[in-house]
């Protein structure tokens, strides 16, 4: 019989790999073993990486649908694993790597729940893109821990910048890539 060495690491080790998988195969992880069940809900992983182009979406097996059901139900399964997968957290866990890559969604205030939850645990390095215009809330650009920044298609700072400007003390690397402010 074959020696499981993976299984047999430190959480905090199982808890670093797993922070370098996008969230949806980190997720999925939980079906290889008990052991492996409850390393998403800890503070282990430091990394989340949500692209709803990773989720699998079962069709329908009774004929075509139209492509705006397809969409919103597609839609609505990736924003339900986000909200999970974000409320599994516990209140002390650290976000460091905070990525959004995104076709359907279209709900300003979820979207910019996500990016504050990131935000309040202390991200790091924050990515985001959208295929959908989404204003983003002008809180977000005061961040003081924020070191990377990557926005792109999608994004836009809405009405307006803070009144006290932007603020970014910590930052190092800044993308903006066919934005709107």
């Amino acid at each position: 019989m074959a020696t499981d060495w993976i299984s047999n690491l430190p959480d905090d080790v199982l808890g670093k790999i797993l922070s370098l998988v996008p969230t949806k195969l980190a997720a999925s992880t939980a079906v290889l073993s008990k052991r492996w069940r409850n390393l998403l809900p800890l503070a282990l992983l430091d990394s989340l990486d949500f692209d709803d182009s990773m989720l699998i979406y079962p069709d329908r097996d009774d004929g075509e649908e139209e492509e705006a059901t397809i969409r919103e139900r597609r839609r609505h399964l990736f924003s339900d694993f986000v909200d999970k997968t974000l409320a599994l957290l516990s209140n002390s866990a650290r976000i460091k790597r905070f990525s959004l890559n995104c076709e359907d969604e279209d709900d300003e205030s979820r979207v910019n729940r996500w990016i504050r939850t990131a935000l309040e645990r202390g991200c790091l390095d924050l990515n985001l893109a959208l295929e959908t215009d989404l204003p983003i809330d002008s809180e977000f650009f005061t961040s003081k821990a924020l070191v990377k920044l990557s926005i792109s298609r999608g994004f836009y700072t809405g009405d307006s910048l803070p009144c006290g400007g932007v603020l970014f003390p910590a930052l190092k690397t800044l993308s903006l890539v066919s934005t709107c402010v």
